[in-house]
């Protein structure tokens, strides 16, 4: 356990170092789930810690997503798809749900909505 405490106490000190780094999620938001999940704290280098390392997942899944809708748009027909001026790209939730998958959360749509 030593080397848990170490490995963490290490991360929370480079948070502090990086303090200047503002995360994209609100610390406010990021303290209100915590307090509402049943984790009290007042220390900023933690709240903030969280806040970064939610950042990261979001993007990750945003990254991942936006790979699945390129993979899927490639398999469209050219006559159906955007020109090259217009390369723009449409997330579904089907590539939300995929992105998600690889990271072990399984979502699916509500039955009446099948």
């Amino acid at each position: 356990h030593t080397h848990t405490h170490t490995s963490a106490h290490l991360l929370i000190c480079a948070v502090v170092r990086r303090s200047a780094v503002t995360p994209t999620i609100p610390t406010a938001a990021i303290h209100f789930y915590l307090m509402k999940n049943g984790f009290n704290t007042t220390d900023e280098r933690v709240i903030k810690m969280v806040a970064m390392a939610t950042q990261k997942f979001v993007a990750d899944v945003a990254t991942d997503a936006l790979q699945h809708c390129k993979q899927r748009q490639a398999g469209i027909p050219a006559s159906r798809r955007a020109t090259a001026k217009d390369k723009r790209f449409v997330l579904t939730s089907a590539d939300l749900q995929a992105a998600l998958k690889e990271q072990g959360i399984g979502i699916a749509k509500p039955p009446y909505y099948v």
